[in-house]
């Protein structure tokens, strides 16, 4: 069996991936924000950014 890693997924998978991850991520950060869960926004808001950092980091391969 052959190893899967994250260097044998396409670039153009990964992208997708991310903005998925982002747009569900930020709909959630809503939700958490509106409901009053302010320590659930701030974790959901650094999970935005931590993946808008990966996202960003795909542009320059």
């Amino acid at each position: 069996m052959s190893e899967e890693t994250a260097s044998s997924i396409p670039a153009r998978t990964l992208r997708v991936v991310y903005l998925v991850g982002i747009a569900l991520n930020a709909v959630a950060l809503v939700i958490a924000a509106q409901a009053g869960q302010m320590a659930g926004a701030l974790t959901l808001g650094l999970i935005l950014v931590y993946l808008g950092i990966r996202y960003r980091m795909l542009g320059g391969s």
